[in-house]
Parts: C-alpha cells; sequence; structure tokens
C-alpha cells in the first residue's frame, strides 16, 4: 500500500517515497506470521540493489520505524503484521 513519505533529496538525483507491507492470517498462525513478516523485512532491507522496481530504479529500502508489528485485525480472530518502508529511487 502506498503511503507518504519525505520527497525529493536535497540534491535532486533521488526520490523517496513510502508503502506499508501487511501479512494477514489467523492468531493461530502467529508465529508463521511473524517469521513471514520478518523475512519480508529482511529481503527489502538488504537486497541486491539497485533493481529495476514498478518501473523505477530502486537504490534502497529501509524501514520508516520499527520492524514490522502485530496488529488485531478483526472479529473473526485474524491478525496481521504491518511493515511501513521507505524506498529510494533513483530519478
Amino acid at each position: 500500500t502506498p503511503g507518504p513519505s519525505p520527497g525529493e533529496d536535497l540534491e535532486g538525483i533521488g526520490d523517496w517515497f513510502g508503502f506499508q507491507v501487511k501479512l494477514i492470517g489467523t492468531e493461530i498462525q502467529l508465529g508463521e506470521l511473524q517469521d513471514a513478516a520478518m523475512t519480508v523485512d529482511t529481503e527489502l532491507r538488504f537486497g541486491q540493489y539497485p533493481i529495476a522496481m514498478w518501473g523505477a530504479w530502486v537504490r534502497a529500502v529501509m524501514r520508516s520505524g520499527g520492524p514490522p508489528a502485530p496488529i488485531q485485525e478483526d472479529e473473526h480472530n485474524r491478525i496481521a503484521f504491518v511493515g511501513n518502508y521507505l524506498v529510494h529511487e533513483l530519478i
């Protein structure tokens, strides 16, 4: 999901934009869901960059806060792990 971001670098060579990753499962799957969220987090932050993503060249991905955190999703005992990220895109 797209999100707010700080905008262009002062030098104008790149732009930052935000996005959110949400993994949803049941409370019974809490351990597996947390492991999956941390795997996605690690791959996003420590992947091989630069890469082409969303039609642009991405130089880096970093968290905009802490690690993925659990939130209660709904009355059906579903839970979600949510991580917020910033992407540095080359202009």
